[in-house]
């Protein structure tokens, strides 16, 4: 499988259409001016595990405190 790298706004425009492929188990790199911020994937005993990733992965990368989703 190849992996996706996807720009912080094209994330942020299309958010579940990536939640939900890291859902089902792929891998997509956050790009912030062409430097790679962040990882979206499946988490490891998780129910929801896109969401679970984002949160843990990109939310502090993407200015988002912890707890605001």
């Amino acid at each position: 499988m190849v992996m996706q790298s996807i720009k912080v706004t094209e994330l942020k425009s299309q958010l579940s259409r990536y939640l939900r492929q890291a859902s089902r188990g792929e891998r997509i790199t956050v790009r912030d001016r062409d430097n790679p911020i962040a990882e979206l994937g499946p988490a490891r005993g998780s129910r929801f595990p896109g969401v679970t990733a984002w949160c843990a992965r990109a939310g502090s990368s993407l200015g988002l405190r912890t707890g605001a989703l």
